[in-house]
């Protein structure tokens, strides 16, 4: 599988809402390095859970696992996202 993009954001939190910073293009290299330093997680950006099993990168989570996760996200933890 290749995957042509990756979007890292971050989130911000306050007492009621969670918002997304708009995201950026990084290089795989850049994905792989802040995975490996433990300062992002990675999502596959398909609803569809059949599609997400199909193009599962090896540590991603699914969409639907990231949106029941993100109330409990650390504020300063990127999300990287990728499709195929």
């Amino acid at each position: 599988m290749f995957v042509r993009s990756f979007w890292v954001c971050t989130i911000q939190k306050n007492q009621e809402v969670t918002v997304m910073i708009k995201p950026i293009r990084i290089t795989p290299e850049e994905a792989h390095k802040k995975l490996e330093s433990h300062e992002a997680i990675l999502v596959c950006a398909y609803e569809d859970d059949v599609k997400y099993k199909q193009m599962q990168l090896q540590e991603a989570i699914s969409l639907s696992e990231f949106k029941s996760r993100l109330p409990s996200l650390a504020k300063d933890k990127e999300i990287i996202f990728y499709c195929a």
